[in-house]
C-alpha cells in the first residue's frame, strides 16, 4: 500500500508512495542493496534545468562554510573490502547570508593517501581550475580556444617571478607572443595575418642568439653593435 515512511520495511515488499506524498522519510544512513538504482519519471524545473535527482542539505547553515552536497564512489580495493575511491561535490562558493554562487569540483583519490582531493572545481562565474596535467587524447587531438567571436584569446604563463603569454589580438589580427599577462602590451614576437614576423619592440635593441639588431618600426631590422 501507500506509505509515507521507511522504517525497517519488510525484505523484498514493494513500497509505493501515494499520490498526495511529497516527501518519503527513512531511517537515516538508508542503504540500497541492489544493482542499478533507476530514478524514473518527468525531471522537475528547478530555476532553468531540469531534474530528476536532487540533493539537499539542509543541515548546514549558510554562514557555515560546509552548504554542501555530493555524492560519494566506492568500490572493492582489497579482496571484497570496500573504501572511499572518487566523488563529486557540489556546495554554496561563500558564507554570505542571502547569497547563492555555487561551485561543482570533482575529486579523486591517490593510492596510498587517505583522503581524496579536489581535481577540478567549476565556479558560479565558469572559471574552470584543474590540479594536475590535462592530456589531450585521441588520434588528432584539438584545443580551441576562443567561440569565433570579436575578442582576444590567450594562454599566460604564471611565472614566479616573470609572467609570459601567446596569445591572439583579434583587434589587430595579430598572434602575439609577449611579457607579461596583459596581451598586446609587451609583444617580443608578433605574426600577423600576411605571415609577416616583427621580432623585438618597436625603437630597442634585442638579439637573437645573442645577436643583437635593431626594429626601427618600419619593416626594416639592423644588425646593432652593443
Amino acid at each position: 500500500g501507500a506509505v509515507t515512511a521507511l522504517n525497517n520495511a519488510t525484505a523484498n515488499e514493494l513500497v509505493t508512495v501515494g499520490s498526495t506524498t511529497t516527501e518519503l522519510d527513512a531511517e537515516a544512513n538508508l542503504t540500497f542493496d541492489g544493482e542499478v538504482l533507476k530514478v524514473l519519471g518527468n525531471p522537475s524545473t528547478t530555476i532553468t534545468q531540469d531534474y530528476n535527482l536532487s540533493l539537499d542539505n539542509d543541515t548546514d547553515g549558510a554562514t557555515s562554510g560546509d552548504a554542501v552536497t555530493g555524492i560519494l564512489f566506492r568500490a572493492a580495493y582489497n579482496d571484497n573490502t570496500s573504501t572511499d575511491l572518487a566523488g563529486i561535490t557540489a556546495g554554496k562558493e561563500n558564507t554570505s547570508n542571502g547569497e547563492y554562487g555555487s561551485f561543482i569540483s570533482l575529486n579523486t583519490r591517490t593510492n596510498g593517501v587517505n583522503e581524496i582531493t579536489e581535481r577540478m572545481r567549476i565556479s558560479s562565474t565558469g572559471l574552470a581550475t584543474f590540479t594536475g596535467d590535462i592530456t589531450i587524447g585521441g588520434t588528432t587531438p584539438t584545443l580551441t580556444i576562443g567561440d569565433a567571436g570579436a575578442e582576444d584569446a590567450k594562454i599566460v604563463f604564471d611565472g614566479n617571478a616573470q609572467d609570459f603569454h601567446i596569445g591572439l589580438d583579434d583587434s589587430a589580427d595579430d598572434l602575439v607572443i609577449g611579457v607579461g599577462s596583459a596581451l598586446g602590451t609587451d609583444g617580443a614576437i608578433v605574426i600577423n595575418e600576411l605571415r609577416g614576423v616583427t621580432i623585438g619592440r618597436s625603437n630597442t635593441v634585442s638579439s637573437i642568439s645573442n645577436i643583437p639588431f635593431y626594429n626601427d618600426n618600419a619593416g626594416s631590422i639592423y644588425t646593432h653593435d652593443v
